[in-house]
């Protein structure tokens, strides 16, 4: 860990992809039983989606706050993911968000 570059004579016990919640305590487990481990994120910054999480997931124009009385539109959700600059991910989320 620390290096910003592998070589192919490098080995290590796990190659961990992705630097989010699941990757790093997975790298961090296997250092700690002694372990030489490899993290790789295609990200410029380590945390992966993690970083981005804000420990909540809203799930806009659900049934429950339907039944609540809470009004919602598709047109919120997509509007309130690109005011706070969430990764949208797959054309086929947007169009199903749209």
């Amino acid at each position: 860990m620390g290096s910003n570059s592998l070589s192919q004579a490098d080995e290590y016990d796990p190659v961990v992809i992705g630097s989010g919640v699941g990757g790093l305590a997975t790298a961090l487990a296997a250092v700690e039983s002694g372990m030489s481990v490899a993290v790789l994120e295609k990200d410029k910054m380590i945390g992966g989606g993690t970083c981005l999480s804000h420990g909540g997931l809203w799930a806009g124009c659900n049934h429950i706050a339907k039944s609540q009385g809470i009004e919602d539109s598709r047109g919120a959700v997509v509007a309130e993911r690109e005011k706070n600059k969430v990764r949208t991910g797959s054309a086929a989320l947007i169009a199903h968000l749209s």
